[in-house]
């Protein structure tokens, strides 16, 4: 009768290693399958410059440096000027209307972008140095024209829309630039001047 009890015992016992076994495996699965996914970090858009057939030949940010004046851009996008997008950044702002200033503009262009000056002198585009830095050309000389930001004239540095600017040694400004354009686009590039110096760099051509 003994041994019949001792038998019994030890069936069981042996059925409940087995169970309790058999529970940790699953709680290991069940842990695993719980363990969180790695997740990809989200595509920050920087240009639309391919809905206007240009393959970008750089990525921005993309910085040129011409006599200790550094220009970068950080982001470019090219709206219809009758977009929502465009109008609603030139009433914000009060960008003059295109029919008085710009009769024939297509395209309103806004740059976000970062002036720094590495130079030992004092720089910017101001009553005694209105030259341009940069130009934004295009096919045949063309160019992005410049426009004028009526909320923020006469206010220097601004850092929501540009116009003029001071900047002392080692100063730097991050800010953004609107521009209208009425050509096609085949190409674009930089075109930085400073102190007779001159830079260029190909932005994009034609994807044709």
């Amino acid at each position: 009768m003994l041994k019949k009890i001792l038998r019994t015992s030890l069936a069981v016992s042996l059925v409940g290693l087995l169970l309790e076994s058999g529970s940790l495996q699953e709680g290991k699965v069940a842990t695993a399958a719980a363990a969180p996914t790695t997740t990809k970090a989200p595509v920050v858009m920087t240009d639309n410059l391919s809905k206007y057939g240009l393959e970008k030949e750089v990525t921005f940010p993309l910085t040129t440096t011409v006599n200790g004046l550094s220009y970068t851009i950080h982001k470019m996008m090219i709206y219809d000027i009758k977009s929502a997008d465009a109008q609603a950044l030139m009433k914000k702002y009060k960008y003059p209307a295109t029919v008085d200033y710009y009769p024939n503009a297509k395209y309103f262009i806004w740059t976000k972008i970062s002036i720094v000056n590495n130079s030992k002198s004092t720089m910017g585009i101001y009553a005694r140095d209105t030259n341009k830095k940069w130009k934004l050309v295009l096919d045949e000389g063309k160019q992005f024209e410049p426009v004028i930001p009526m909320a923020t004239l006469g206010k220097f540095n601004s850092k929501e829309a540009l116009w003029d600017f001071i900047l002392k040694p080692g100063e730097k400004l991050d800010t953004y630039q609107a521009f209208e354009y009425d050509g096609s686009f085949k190409s674009l590039r930089i075109l930085m001047t400073y102190k007779d110096n001159m830079k260029e760099v190909y932005i994009a051509n034609s994807q044709k």
